[in-house]
């Protein structure tokens, strides 16, 4: 966990939330950004994240994932607008070309928190093929 008890709070939201919704489908939930670097400002930056997931959500599963989102920010107020990520299948990490499908994409704000883009979130730069466990799902 980090050195900051609301994001702890939010971390711990999340993760019991979408591991319960999603169970063996959820591979990882990885924390990004700010807090993993050191650059992290308790009064602008936000929490970065990124879930892994074995296939892509099920349109019930979005949803129930946005009103988990909801939930969050309802429970601690500071990061209703301020929790950012992605939810990507492990095809897309190995993947070579540009994603050809959407992926949901969390970012609270004004028009709620799903947007969704092709763009690549991890591309895959080496892979030097002698830890394929790694990447086996």
């Amino acid at each position: 966990m980090t050195p900051y008890d609301d994001v702890n709070a939010v971390l711990t939201h999340l993760s019991a939330g979408l591991t319960e919704l999603l169970g063996e489908q959820l591979i990882g939930l990885y924390l990004t950004g700010s807090l993993t670097y050191g650059d992290y400002d308790p009064g602008s930056s936000d929490i970065d994240f990124l879930a892994v997931l074995c296939k892509e959500l099920s349109i019930e599963q979005l949803e129930a994932v946005r009103t988990l989102h909801t939930g969050i920010g309802a429970a601690v107020l500071r990061w209703a607008k301020r929790l950012e990520g992605s939810y990507i299948t492990s095809a897309m990490i190995v993947a070579r070309d540009r994603p050809t499908m959407p992926r949901p994409y969390i970012n609270g704000g004004e028009n709620g928190f799903y947007r969704y883009g092709d763009e690549w979130t991890i591309y895959l730069l080496f892979d030097s093929g002698l830890h394929p466990d790694l990447l086996a799902v």
